[in-house]
């Protein structure tokens, strides 16, 4: 599960109208009914789970519900403008290696590849400053 990121363009006409919509869609979870998708928040989770779940009333359903509550944030770098270059490029065929055993260990390749990704952060804030 995953929150969806809403924002909108600078370049909005109707920047009123658009944040009176982008607040009705993140109340009550609208957002995630449309995608069809289990909301994030907790209290939008219960009523989820209510509506969802009403034909199988022997359904532990209530464990989603304890699994928002204790699920730990997405990491940051994923928001990152560059971060599908990162893990095309880096992360992903490095996780293939250690998985095939020919990097040493997780943490020797975590090791090797976490300056090149403070570079990559580092040089692509240095570029929005020119």
């Amino acid at each position: 599960m995953s929150p969806s990121r809403m924002g909108m363009a600078k370049a909005s006409k109707q920047r009123n109208a658009a944040w009176t919509f982008l607040r009705f869609l993140d109340e009550k979870g609208r957002l995630a009914t449309m995608e069809d998708r289990m909301p994030a928040a907790p209290p939008d989770v219960s009523r989820w789970v209510k509506l969802d779940f009403a034909p199988w009333p022997n359904a532990s359903a209530d464990l989603l519900v304890d699994g928002v509550k204790v699920a730990k944030s997405e990491e940051a770098i994923v928001s990152h403008p560059q971060w599908q270059q990162m893990s095309q490029e880096l992360l992903a065929p490095g996780w293939r290696d250690v998985l095939a055993q020919k990097q040493l260990t997780t943490t020797d390749f975590l090791r090797t590849v976490k300056p090149v990704l403070q570079q990559m952060v580092d040089d692509h804030e240095r570029s929005r400053r020119k």
